[in-house]
């Protein structure tokens, strides 16, 4: 029995050994294309290449070993095997537009769209014409070296406590109880009105992975009453980038000045390091690194020199956007009592809620330790600060084709609450705001 058990084992494994025989062609074109159809380019590439002497005239064969080529980045065999193809069928249009596509990929886009424009003006089918204009508008914009973005706001804040007041006007000081006097001793409501302006501009340098990029911010604010605290704001950071397939470094010089009450304010000048590593649409990282030299020209005690680091996760999750961050920042200042270290971590959520409009929520906290006790003071400075935002944003118009051009409504609540072991820096303040944005 076991005899007749082996001998039928063998004679089936014969069998399975003909039938496979049968069955498959190993080396031939039929392998190599069904190679190329489930993505082995590489391989499909190697088999059809070793074919192409004895099949040189097989249509099949040219065609997707020029497939093969093309997917496998041997885009100069691509163009050699298509144009090769053409010679026998000089009006194959499938054939010009895998040529186009080869041609794009090794940068002769002038090529590209003459293969492009021939097809075009043999009248294919309606699909076909969308397809090449698309392609045709992806090689202008491959070869724009100028991006320029921006948008302009216009807003109006209604808040409770403009000063940071204490909540208390009674202080506890080193020489005892302090009663605070003056416009900042209280509480104060007041309206305020502001326009910003944010410039982004880009200048790529062609067929490199290298670009210089400049942002600048601006922003201008007034209260309808407390014409001390109205502020300008000015920033300009430019330096170059570079993007290699998911990730994008950045290195820039920046610049900025603060002015209060047509005055200024702080001045200052460094640098800032960057780097966003994308892993998938949904999951992207961002770091970054600032070193600043600050400079108040009233009060040389705040000159300071500032590090900051910070990194941040973006997740897309139940159809919403939730942003993870943490920053550690140190500022040694010339006089130590305005030194401080400080520790942040931040998350905010947003997402589509019903008719165009979408809301977002953010909760971000401070802990910030000083490095030595202030005027009238026994210990350093401690302060922790909470905030917490919420509201909703609703595009008005939007122009067609152009996503990253529309006009918002945005509406706003803020709640900040200041606790300190120092009394002159508890306070809680209120914020309600509402801005109409214009993205070009």
């Amino acid at each position: 029995m076991k005899k007749l058990c082996l001998v039928t084992l063998v004679f089936l494994c014969l069998q399975a050994i003909a039938f496979g025989q049968e069955g498959s062609d190993p080396g031939s074109v039929a392998q190599g294309i069904e190679l190329f159809k489930i993505g082995q380019f590489k391989q499909a590439y190697q088999m059809l290449l070793d074919l192409s002497d004895k099949e040189s005239n097989n249509p099949d064969l040219n065609f997707y070993l020029g497939r093969a080529a093309f997917e496998s980045g041997n885009f100069e065999m691509a163009i050699m095997v298509f144009e090769r193809i053409l010679i026998f069928a000089p009006g194959h249009d499938r054939i010009k537009l895998e040529l186009a596509r080869a041609f794009y990929a090794i940068g002769d886009t002038n090529t590209a769209r003459r293969y492009c424009r021939e097809v075009l003006a043999a009248d294919p089918p309606e699909t076909v014409k969308k397809n090449i204009k698309a392609f045709m508008a992806r090689i202008d914009k491959s070869e724009q070296t100028h991006f320029f973005h921006g948008s302009v706001t216009a807003g109006v804040d209604w808040n409770d406590n403009v000063w940071s007041s204490p909540s208390s006007q009674i202080i506890d000081t080193a020489i005892g109880d302090v009663t605070l006097s003056g416009p900042s001793a209280r509480e104060t409501e007041d309206w305020f009105f502001y326009t910003a302006l944010s410039l982004d501009h880009t200048y790529r340098f062609l067929r490199t992975p290298w670009a210089w990029k400049t942002d600048g911010s601006f922003f201008s604010g007034w209260y309808d009453k407390t014409h001390a605290l109205d502020i300008r704001y000015g920033e300009i950071l430019t330096g170059i980038q570079h993007i290699s397939g998911r990730r994008k470094l950045g290195l820039k010089i920046l610049t900025r000045q603060i002015g209060l009450d047509n005055e200024r304010y702080m001045d200052s000048m460094g640098g800032q390091a960057t780097m966003d590593y994308v892993f998938s649409p949904s999951l992207m990282v961002r770091t970054g690194m600032t070193v600043e030299q600050k400079n108040y020209p009233d009060l040389s005690a705040m000159d300071s020199n500032n590090l900051s680091l910070d990194a941040d996760l973006v997740v897309l999750k139940f159809n919403t956007w939730f942003d993870m961050g943490v920053g550690l920042e140190r500022e040694d200042a010339q006089d130590d009592e305005y030194g401080y270290k400080r520790l942040r971590f931040n998350f905010s959520a947003s997402r589509f809620l019903f008719n165009k409009v979408n809301g977002f929520l953010n909760y971000e906290f401070r802990m910030t330790n000083y490095d030595e006790p202030g005027f009238l003071f026994v210990e350093r400075r401690k302060d922790n600060q909470h905030t917490l935002s919420f509201g909703l944003s609703r595009k008005l118009w939007q122009r067609s084709g152009r996503p990253d051009q529309y006009c918002e409504l945005r509406l706003k609540y803020q709640r900040i609450w200041a606790f300190s072991n120092q009394d002159l820096y508890e306070y809680t303040q209120d914020l309600v705001q509402t801005s109409l944005v214009y993205n070009f």
